[in-house]
């Protein structure tokens, strides 16, 4: 069996059901090889968008997302899109199609896979007689400890060889036995007020009801980081709000108020400032997390979610917090963010978008968040109830990834209604992509929020009283909804909240992707950040 057709087949039989990528001469083989095997290959603009895409069907899936791309640009340009995975945390295979690079091989497209060696956990140029070993290798290192990209580079020489080591696929070792909590339950056992702060880890692990059923053993409250919403239900009693983003002093109030921190798979990744709490923490992570960014007097590693139902059936906590504790904060939190009075006419706050989209989006609905001002305050503002449903990269904080993440979305889930909302600089990075959204069909519903500018940037030069400079654009002159007409796709412009409103709802009963441009005005973002 020729290499090209081992890779495709192995990735077959773990699971894999579609590439993503862009392809290239170095490609040819390949991309073959995965439609013999029956695996789409779903084309974008942009290598970086095929990347952040992958890497969101790996956390959507827990099996690693593959890209494929080809040779030198094709390789640079995913360097974003595997460091986004990196820290956020996703397992993602990106396979690189290469050059040979033997002896008297021409520099041309030459990229050293050192290229990567910082933002992935592993990495292999493959052979015919490496590749079942280094497959094995790569796979297991994207889900095994901190979840993360792999790296797998077929030179192209390679490809058409017969693969001369087909030993049988191994398992990846996971380690299920629960370490030593006695600590943790010693600490907690002379708490009168402890508080809960989870991480993304929680979601690595699948950890969600395991959470939710040690914070109602406590009767504690739970606060949560930007990955990790919806794995603890916004509605919930006990849900405080939002840690590691601006705008968060009440809960950071809460946590000053409490005797214990129990940080739970809490990443430091997702943190916007240095831990500013000086409660005692006590933390549980998963395997091989070890986060300097998270500073506690106690912790323990080990299966996340197993460690987490000893210490609902075991520990037992000193007091408890009132009734309603947080609640009022969440209450608090939220009314924080509410702006005086209506927009300017012919625009709209963002607050009133992300309102009218709650409302229009079913509880079971996916809404994903592109980098920038809107993200920060959607992070705050919107409301979860199910895993997996707000999705965003807040590790790396890559801007262009809200739209690919919501078609791996839509793809991995075609039953469930997805939204997306963008940026216009954002949607300016990958404007190719609308191309993309109009070639798949897929029934996405994309909002771009319109305002001209980098406006979490500008809003920095404009506090420190400095002019706005680099920080302000022009749209395309006939708007982004006739861009998106441009490409075939159905599209509006929207500035009130009515037709806000009915655009969402019309654009959610449409079996087809719609855009809506809604002309917002960016003061609304001063109460978010």
């Amino acid at each position: 069996m020729k290499l090209a057709r081992y890779v495709a087949e192995d990735l077959r039989d773990r699971g894999v059901k579609r590439i993503f990528g862009l392809p290239g001469t170095e490609t040819i083989e390949l991309n073959e090889a995965a439609r013999a095997a029956g695996i789409d290959f779903f084309l974008t603009h942009h290598e970086g968008t095929a990347t952040f895409a992958a890497g969101m069907v790996g956390q959507l899936t827990g099996i690693p997302g593959v890209c494929l791309v080809t040779a030198g640009p094709g390789a640079t340009n995913t360097v974003s899109g595997v460091s986004t995975a990196y820290l956020d945390r996703r397992p993602l295979l990106a396979i690189i199609a290469d050059h040979d690079q033997g002896p008297g091989q021409p520099a041309h497209q030459r990229i050293p896979l050192d290229l990567f060696a910082g933002v992935s956990r592993a990495r292999a140029r493959t052979s015919a007689s490496t590749v079942a070993r280094d497959l094995d290798r790569l796979f297991g290192a994207t889900t095994s400890g901190v979840h993360g990209p792999s790296v797998l580079v077929v030179p192209t020489p390679e490809a058409l060889k017969e693969v001369t080591d087909t030993h049988g696929r191994g398992e990846t070792a996971v380690s299920t036995a629960v370490p030593d909590l006695a600590p943790v339950l010693a600490a907690l056992a002379k708490a009168e007020r402890p508080m809960i702060i989870a991480g993304l880890g929680v979601a690595n692990a699948r950890a969600g009801a395991e959470l939710r059923a040690l914070a109602e053993a406590f009767g504690c409250p739970v606060a949560d980081t930007p990955q990790l919403k919806g794995w603890f239900p916004s509605s919930h009693p006990l849900y405080a709000g939002l840690y590691a983003t601006h705008r968060n002093a009440q809960v950071l109030d809460l946590a000053s108020r409490s005797d214990l921190i129990l940080a739970v798979g809490l990443d430091s990744t997702e943190f916007l400032r240095p831990w500013q709490i000086k409660t005692r923490v006590v933390s549980v992570r998963g395997e091989g997390e070890d986060d300097p960014g998270v500073p506690a007097d106690v912790v323990v590693r080990g299966p996340l979610a197993a460690m987490l139902a000893c210490l609902t059936s075991d520990a037992r906590v000193a007091g408890a917090w009132p009734a309603g504790t947080a609640g009022e904060c969440r209450r608090a939190f939220l009314d924080g963010l509410a702006p005086e009075g209506p927009a300017p006419a012919g625009t709209l706050w963002p607050q009133n978008v992300a309102t009218e989209l709650r409302r229009a989006l079913p509880e079971d609905g996916i809404v994903t968040v592109d980098v920038g001002s809107h993200k920060l305050l959607m992070t705050l503002q919107w409301e979860s109830e199910r895993p997996n449903s707000f999705l965003n990269s807040s590790g790396m904080a890559s801007m262009g990834t809200g739209l690919p993440f919501a078609m791996a979305a839509k793809l991995t889930f075609p039953e469930r209604p997805v939204a997306a909302m963008i940026g216009d600089g954002g949607c300016l990075m990958y404007a190719g992509e609308l191309a993309t959204l109009a070639r798949s069909g897929l029934p996405i519903v994309l909002v771009i929020m319109a305002d001209a500018a980098l406006y979490s940037i500008k809003i920095k030069q404009v506090r420190r009283s400095y002019p706005a400079t680099g920080t302000e654009f022009a749209p395309p002159a006939a708007g982004f909804a006739q861009l998106a007409r441009d490409f075939g796709l159905a599209a509006e412009r929207v500035s009130s909240v009515e037709s806000c409103a009915r655009a969402m709802k019309d654009a959610l009963r449409r079996d087809a992707p719609s855009v809506i441009e809604v002309v917002i005005d960016p003061a609304g973002y001063d109460r978010s950040q």
